[in-house]
């Protein structure tokens, strides 16, 4: 299977599992206007359940169903990815920024969804890494937020490398793991295999070849523990009622906590360790083939 077709179901699958593990027992209704939560849930359970048909196919037909008025803060959020779902980048601008001067949950997704926007829409790429810089400055990385700012990184390491930048894509990926801490799936730990290119062209092989083992070995020995703890399987739960108020992320979920923290979805957290640790173990393969 392509590897961007796996990381599109696997944000599928995050999502339809976190969505469907907080949503009230009653279906929202089939017909009317409903809140922006109903609206993504709708839009998520539809990606889920089909995962080959075109996002915007799907979303937009529950996109003028919408309530934009007397929202709470949590739909007002939850408003601004109804519009980044279904690509409305003024729209989406105009929910997530007003939530960018708090130092919450939020303020780092909104943060990270203008970043985004602000590269993919309108082509701001100077404005982007200043921003990843500000972003720095003011979040610190939280296991809460295994993406973090993964997606901006790539955007502007992809950018580098295409116009063979090499050494800006290994500085600024060493620079990107080097921030992180603890033991959390941090998706940013891909990114030495995913720009080998960048560390081959640069003679840094090695240095990618140690990144990429000294996470891998840290990662292996949070899930060999964990499934010491749990021999009779590593899936053995799902919380039924996670964040009252419903609040949802794009692709990323609200993927909190290590295992020994209680992370309210096991099979979730499971999935993404083994999913860094597998693409590691195949850039690792590659490496030790061809010395």
């Amino acid at each position: 299977m392509p590897y961007k077709t796996r990381i599109l179901i696997t944000f599928i699958t995050i999502i339809f599992a976190l969505t469907t593990n907080i949503i009230k027992a009653d279906e929202p209704p089939a017909e009317g206007m409903l809140p922006p939560t109903d609206i993504l849930y709708l839009s998520f359970k539809s990606m889920a359940e089909n995962p080959t048909m075109g996002r915007i196919e799907q979303v937009g037909k529950y996109y003028g169903r919408v309530t934009t008025e007397n929202l709470n803060e949590a739909e007002k959020f939850a408003l601004g990815e109804v519009h980044f779902i279904n690509l409305k980048p003024n729209e989406a601008l105009a929910s997530f920024e007003p939530f960018m001067g708090g130092d919450d949950l939020r303020a780092r997704i909104a943060w990270q969804r203008v970043m985004q926007i602000r590269f993919r829409a309108f082509n701001e790429t100077d404005r982007v890494e200043k921003m990843i810089e500000e972003y720095k400055q003011k979040f610190e990385p939280n296991g809460m937020d295994v993406w973090d700012i993964d997606r901006q990184i790539l955007n502007i390491a992809t950018k580098y490398q295409k116009a063979g930048e090499y050494q800006k894509v290994v500085n600024l990926i060493t620079n990107a793991i080097e921030r992180l801490s603890g033991n959390a799936p941090y998706m940013t730990y891909r990114m030495p295999a995913q720009f080998m290119k960048s560390f081959e062209e640069t003679g840094n092989v090695e240095l990618a070849e140690k990144m990429m083992l000294d996470v891998q070995n840290k990662l292996k020995n949070v899930v060999a523990a964990y499934v010491k703890e749990n021999p009779e399987g590593h899936v053995f739960y799902k919380a039924a009622d996670y964040v009252p108020g419903r609040e949802y992320r794009m692709e990323e979920g609200l993927l909190g906590y290590t295992f020994d923290e209680g992370y309210p979805n096991p099979e979730l957290r499971f999935h993404q360790y083994n999913l860094i640790i597998n693409d590691l173990d195949g850039a690792l393969w590659r490496i030790r083939i061809e010395k």
